[in-house]
């Protein structure tokens, strides 16, 4: 890896997680792996400046459950291409993220679409 890139080894972390179709299977040592460096190098390099995988991760995590609830795939594909490991996981991680059950936001969103649907009748 070249200096100016080991300098925003963050960002290049980000748009590498941002890029891939799924996020199963995506670990440190699967990032480390792709940046051909040891995954204590990457941990060091994000704690320096403040930072884990971990976070990153849930950052990446968040972003797409609204995109995925856009497209209107079903929870048990929300679990897969969000890499995690039931269904049950998810429901639990949603609640930690936005303070609040996806089912509350679900019915909420349902009742927004079926609003616009009529306004457009």
């Amino acid at each position: 890896m070249k200096k100016e890139d080991s300098d925003r080894l963050d960002e290049l972390i980000k748009q590498w997680l941002s890029d891939r179709p799924s996020l199963e299977g995506i670990s440190l040592q699967s990032v480390a792996n792709n940046f051909c460096i040891s995954k204590r190098t990457v941990s060091r390099y994000l704690n320096r400046r403040g930072m884990c995988f971990k976070a990153l991760l849930c950052e990446e995590r968040k972003k797409r459950c609204f995109i995925y609830h856009e497209k209107k795939l079903r929870v048990a594909e929300f679990v897969y291409l969000l890499g995690l490991r039931n269904v049950s996981h998810f429901y639990t991680a949603y609640k930690r993220w936005f303070g609040h059950r996806f089912v509350d936001d679900s019915k909420k969103w349902q009742g927004n679409s079926v609003r616009m649907a009529r306004k457009k009748l």
